[in-house]
């Protein structure tokens, strides 16, 4: 398992009761959650109202404190994770902490990097691309290459983040089981400056690219928007699917067997949206290389994409799609 700087992302909720406030903004700071050592008030164990305060580093919140344990933003001893009311300690329960990938706010690049720390020597965070099915002439597919997109309205993510910035993908597809997609690969191998920043499989040094370990969290939450109702396909390569795994194409030289990559369909509205897709909800669709587990090896993952289909038949009309993905993180 890597090692990954985590930036902890903290609600605490007792009886039901989820305080959410607003701490912190990415236009204040990109990697903190909240002002170091700022209180807040809270709701704790039997609904007592409490405070609970930033921790020093500014990336977590201390458990809702009715008066019974030290604020200390939760890095104190055995009882900072208690509340007491009439004599007896009730321990709060802590809802997941999330690790984020790309929040797509101030990068060196107009695609990246991502903010997935690798946490691992000789290995530095990956890229954005697109690409898209070429069956058809009338396919188009915008911004490309992918950039960063500024939201002409900026929206709120998680615990009350401020996002400015997103991944916009605007396709027409008319060729019978094509596609458009935008992924980001999670990590690749540190190279010369002039080869790293380009996501795309042609153009780009695949000699970069490599599988990463991800099974230390449960899957991903991101926020997604689109301006009609949008089946998108939440998919990720690894090993068992990808070119680079040598595994899919074996015994077909034009590797059409690769590809049935693990993924869930969420739909996307037009109002933003939080979605979540967990690791074990992931399946094969049934039509390439069939991994003789059945399973998501989610130690040697490549790439998480974002993929809306085209037409499932050919007297089906051209998919349009106009879709917008913000804040990722591991969950």
């Amino acid at each position: 398992m890597h090692s990954l700087r985590y930036a902890v992302l903290t609600n605490v909720f007792m009886l039901g009761l989820v305080t959410v406030v607003s701490c912190s903004s990415k236009s204040s700071s990109q990697s903190q959650v909240c002002v170091p050592n700022e209180t807040r008030s809270c709701v704790g164990p039997g609904a007592c109202n409490g405070v609970q305060a930033c921790a020093a580093d500014g990336n977590s919140w201390s458990p809702c404190n009715c008066g019974s344990a030290p604020l200390d933003g939760g890095q104190g001893g055995a009882g900072a994770g208690n509340g007491a009311t009439g004599g007896s300690a009730q321990v709060n329960e802590v809802l997941p902490n999330y690790v984020l990938i790309d929040d797509m706010e101030g990068t060196s690049a107009s695609n990246g990097p991502i903010k997935l720390d690798p946490g691992v020597a000789g290995l530095v965070p990956g890229y954005w691309g697109d690409w898209r099915s070429t069956g058809n002439a009338s396919n188009t597919m915008a911004p490309d290459p992918l950039t960063y997109s500024v939201l002409s309205t900026p929206h709120t993510t998680l615990n009350g983040v401020t996002s400015t910035h997103a991944v916009h993908l605007k396709c027409l597809t008319a060729d019978l089981y094509g596609y458009c997609e935008a992924g980001m690969w999670l990590v690749q191998r540190e190279g010369d400056a002039g080869t790293v920043p380009d996501a795309q499989s042609v153009g780009g040094d695949v000699t970069l690219r490599v599988p990463y370990d991800v099974s230390a969290h449960h899957g991903i939450v991101f926020w997604g928007i689109s301006s009609a109702a949008n089946q998108v396909k939440v998919m990720f390569n690894n090993v068992d699917t990808d070119v680079f795994g040598d595994k899919c194409g074996q015994s077909d030289a034009a590797s059409d067997q690769c590809w049935d990559s693990f993924s869930k369909y969420v739909k996307l509205t037009d109002t933003w949206q939080k979605f979540e897709v967990k690791f074990s909800d992931l399946s094969q669709e049934g039509w390439g290389y069939a991994v003789p587990s059945g399973k998501f090896d989610a130690t040697t993952v490549y790439k998480l994409s974002f993929v809306v289909n085209g037409p499932a038949s050919a007297s089906a009309p051209a998919v349009t799609a106009d879709i917008w993905i913000d804040d990722i993180y591991f969950e």
